[in-house]
């Protein structure tokens, strides 16, 4: 494991945010990583970061998680890449944990910490998800299964986000993130597609690394935590679903989520905005909608 690893924290001008992450990098006991940030068009003040050693990656204007990464990915030196959101704080010993597990485990291929709530640090935020290509409606887990456990420290999950390490050389085969996606959905296109190079590829929780977000438990903010900071999430929200099972479901599945599914999404949450009187991402929602059948309509 004596190898560089390379960090990629997308940003938007969240300074502070950004420091308290960087800070506790600063405390990993595995030392021999690079960290680059990748600021997504929002005001950072370097001067408040001069004191860390970071290479800086500024997009002239808001491109998306997926152009982010993509751009850090570049320029990356190390053949694990960590990929984590500026609003979270690591345990010291989790990148040793994490570079360990794919070091063991040959047909890794990223692998995931357990999240915790940063407000409640006892409780899990995100110990790996799965998708249903039917239903585009994501499963997140509660527990590690049984049945899914690799050994005792591996929870073998079928998608994984806001925090993981990745084989830089297989995700480069892979050809990255979709930055048509932008957000929403990224990860999970990116390792199926990981995965179709090789059908015995699996990623993983480490159940032994932690790190904390910075996100409102669901009783406190429903509205942040189903993931709506912000209208133009609400269109890559309901879009993406579309793309996703264009792009990986078969024709029954695609069928079952046109007729279905889809209409169901439309109205449910079309009613979740009216009730709560949020017509700006109403409209975004509705576009959405029709620009994922036009994606359905096109790849079929």
């Amino acid at each position: 494991m004596a190898q560089k690893i390379s960090i990629i924290i997308p940003t938007n001008g969240r300074t502070v945010c950004l420091k308290r992450l960087l800070d506790s990098l600063k405390k990993s006991v595995y030392k021999d990583m690079e960290i680059i940030v990748v600021n997504d068009g929002g005001n950072l003040d370097r001067q408040e970061l001069k004191n860390y050693d970071l290479v800086f990656i500024n997009n002239s204007s808001n491109q998306g998680m997926a152009f982010s990464r993509n751009q850090g990915a570049k320029m990356a030196r190390g053949e694990y890449v960590l990929f984590i959101d500026d609003d979270n704080v690591v345990e010291e010993n989790m990148i040793p944990r994490l570079a360990k597990s794919l070091d063991d485990h040959q047909d890794l291929i990223a692998v995931g910490p357990i999240t915790y709530y940063l407000s409640a640090p006892e409780k899990i935020w995100f110990i790996g998800s799965n998708f249903n290509l039917t239903t585009s409606k994501p499963f997140f887990h509660k527990k590690p299964l049984e049945k899914q456990l690799l050994n005792k420290e591996l929870f073998v999950v079928g998608n994984l986000h806001n925090c993981f390490m990745i084989r830089k050389n297989i995700a480069r085969q892979a050809e990255w993130f979709d930055e048509k996606m932008a957000m929403s959905g990224t990860e999970f296109d990116l390792f199926m597609r990981m995965k179709k190079l090789n059908r015995k590829y699996s990623l993983a929780i480490n159940l032994n690394a932690s790190c904390y977000h910075d996100i409102p438990p669901r009783e406190k903010d429903l509205f942040r935590s189903l993931g709506f900071n912000y209208p133009k999430r609400a269109y890559f929200f309901q879009r993406n679903r579309a793309i996703l099972v264009a792009k990986h479901g078969n024709i029954c599945q695609k069928l079952l989520f046109a007729f279905i599914f889809y209409p169901l999404f439309l109205f449910g949450y079309g009613l979740f905005f009216i009730v709560r009187r949020r017509f700006d991402f109403l409209q975004n929602h509705l576009k959405a909608t029709l620009d994922g059948y036009h994606y359905l309509l096109k790849q079929s």
